[in-house]
């Protein structure tokens, strides 16, 4: 497999993991905005905001947000947005264990788009 030009990041990429002693949460999606030709283009931008990011729970065992920088994920520390307006992302939950998961949706029109 060819490794990926400097600078280059696919089309998406893993976001954020989380994993929790019940189930395991990805978030895919492009860590750049669309209207940047690329990850090298918005890595050249001079950032002074700072993505907030944060995760509670009980069971929550570890979290991992993609760093552009780095192009990879990592601890949550202060990273440059990922997250923006218009955007598609793809959220993925995986049980662990035989537990059921349910989820319910608050937002109109979207409960059909959950697939189970």
């Amino acid at each position: 497999m060819a490794l990926l030009p400097s600078g280059s990041a696919p089309k998406e990429v893993e976001l954020v993991v989380i994993e929790t002693t019940t189930f395991s949460l990805v978030i895919k999606g492009r860590p750049y905005h669309e209207r940047y030709e690329g990850l090298r283009q918005y890595r050249k931008l001079d950032f002074h905001d700072v993505m907030q990011f944060d995760v509670h729970g009980k069971s929550v065992e570890k979290v991992l947000v993609y760093d552009i920088e780095q192009q990879a994920l990592v601890s949550y520390d202060k990273h440059r947005p990922i997250f923006f307006e218009n955007s598609v992302y793809q959220v993925i939950v995986h049980p662990k264990g035989d537990q059921e998961l349910r989820f319910y949706m608050i937002i109109l029109g979207y409960e059909r788009r959950l697939v189970g």
